[in-house]
């Protein structure tokens, strides 16, 4: 997986690169060469993807002063894939060889949860907390965040899984992206209250991003009610961690 910082008119993107599916890319940052053909998906700005790729020649960027490893997208139609958890379970098996030619499992049928089941949205999270949305405010237009459409502050009281203390932290709700939205699919909309959240560490500062703009916010009418559904999401995530 991958996250687009830079998109070149010109057809190249430069990516963070976020997690490995399948071999190994020996670099945190590289450049991915596509088409923009009609009914494909292209990388943009900010948006994390599943990339297929295949290598290509590396070039020369102004911006660092060596080579930057370069990939193709292994096709310019369905090079790119939303990055849902059902997607992810899938690509992993491929690449430990467990999916035929015909597209069937070679191993006894996983029952992967949905996306936005809290199963899903637990093995997809680096953080998995409660606690309550003190304040929802509208982000900077010029900031690094304008491709958010909230900015919530979070009391965060209990932790679920990830390395975080208990206290005040910022999370970014993602904008909506119309080609990454199902029919029906609708942007989050936090209000202040108690909350469960799903949710990973932004690439630079201190804050933290929800998974997506339709998943990672559960509200909650009491602690309690929120601890029980959560302690039980994570018993089912850790059965399925592994697949995931």
């Amino acid at each position: 997986m991958a996250e687009p910082f830079k998109v070149r008119d010109d057809g190249r993107a430069d990516c963070r690169v976020t997690a490995v599916l399948k071999s190994g890319i020996p670099a945190q940052t590289i450049r991915v060469r596509f088409r923009r053909v009609f009914g494909g998906l292209h990388p943009e700005k900010g948006v994390s993807a599943i990339y297929f790729l295949k290598t290509a020649p590396a070039e020369k960027d102004g911006l660092f002063s060596k080579r930057i490893l370069t990939y193709e997208l292994l096709s310019d139609l369905n090079g790119l894939a939303a990055p849902t958890a059902e997607r992810l379970a899938v690509v992993r098996l491929a690449a430990e060889g467990k999916y035929g030619r015909s597209g069937e499992l070679r191993v006894a049928r996983i029952d992967t949860p949905a996306a936005d089941s809290l199963e899903g949205m637990a093995l997809d999270a680096a953080f998995v907390a409660r606690g309550v949305i003190q304040e929802v405010s509208l982000p900077d237009p010029k900031s690094k965040s304008a491709d958010c459409s909230a900015v919530l502050a979070v009391l965060v009281e209990q932790v679920f899984k990830g390395d975080l203390e208990p206290g005040v932290i910022h999370v970014y709700v993602p904008a909506a992206k119309p080609e990454f939205t199902g029919p029906n699919q609708k942007p989050l909309a936090p209000k202040v209250g108690a909350a469960a959240l799903f949710f990973r560490r932004e690439a630079q500062g201190g804050s933290y991003r929800l998974l997506s703009p339709y998943r990672g916010c559960l509200p909650g009418e009491t602690a309690r009610e929120l601890d029980e559904k959560l302690a039980t999401t994570m018993v089912a995530e850790k059965r399925l961690g592994k697949w995931a």
